[in-house]
């Protein structure tokens, strides 16, 4: 799906403020070209700064059309199940205990011992589906942080190898899980991280080296996940 919009950042106006007024209007014909036909018309006085914003709107495509893809796979598992309508001599739905028969507490009592054993047996399965299910999460999420950069072409290329293994890593994304954050929350975090501390750097936005800060330890506590997921987050 094609973006009726794009998206320039406060942070890029740090390396374009020395232009003259003819450079940066040169600079943003350039860039609505780009937009609208593909077409990369750059003199070579402003060919550096066009290349920042070019990398930008690839990495806030990429998102885009993440997005749209998860939004499309959500549309086609249906709507929010419809909700029992109330009772209105019963509004909390309360059951009320019917009286046990003296002739059958036996017979109940067996049959709340095999509840129990149905319980516990449930229960098991539950929490045993749970932990299948969070290690796969946390091997997509180990995943993801290793190959987001694999998208950038720079002089100078990072290699992460986290280890999805690690114990302080499934440690701090399975609290995470806990709190109810889901797959694209920890993929949205992350994409957001590394322009912030990867690709910032790279391009000289930061101050001091940044990329130190891109690992689970730094993006994935209960408070940074709430920042990182909402820093740059404005397609939504």
């Amino acid at each position: 799906m094609e973006r009726e919009c794009f998206l320039i950042y406060k942070s890029f106006y740090e390396p374009i403020k020395f232009f003259s007024d003819e450079q940066l209007g040169r600079l943003f014909r350039s860039i609505f070209e780009y937009q609208i036909s593909q077409n990369e018309n750059v003199d070579n006085d402003i060919r550096i700064a066009f290349e920042f914003f070019k990398n930008q709107f690839r990495l806030d495509n990429l998102k885009y059309e993440k997005i749209c893809e998860r939004n499309k796979k959500n549309g086609l598992k249906g709507g929010r199940p419809k909700k029992n309508k109330e009772n209105p001599k019963n509004p909390m739905g309360i059951i009320k205990p019917k009286k046990a028969d003296n002739d059958n507490d036996n017979d109940n009592d067996n049959e709340n011992n095999n509840n129990n054993n149905n319980i516990i047996r449930d229960s098991f399965e539950k929490n045993e589906s749970k932990t299948q299910n969070n290690s796969e999460i946390i091997r997509e999420v180990v995943n993801y942080l290793n190959t987001c950069g694999e998208y950038e072409k720079f002089e100078k290329v990072i290699k992460f190898r986290y280890k999805y293994t690690s114990n302080y890593i499934r440690k701090i994304i399975t609290a995470r899980i806990n709190e109810g954050y889901n797959i694209e929350d920890f993929k949205d975090v992350i994409f957001n991280c590394y322009k912030k501390f990867v690709v910032n750097e790279f391009i000289g936005l930061n101050n001091k080296s940044s990329i130190q800060y891109y690992n689970p330890e730094v993006m994935f506590t209960s408070e940074k996940m709430v920042k990182y997921l909402n820093e740059y987050d404005s397609i939504r």
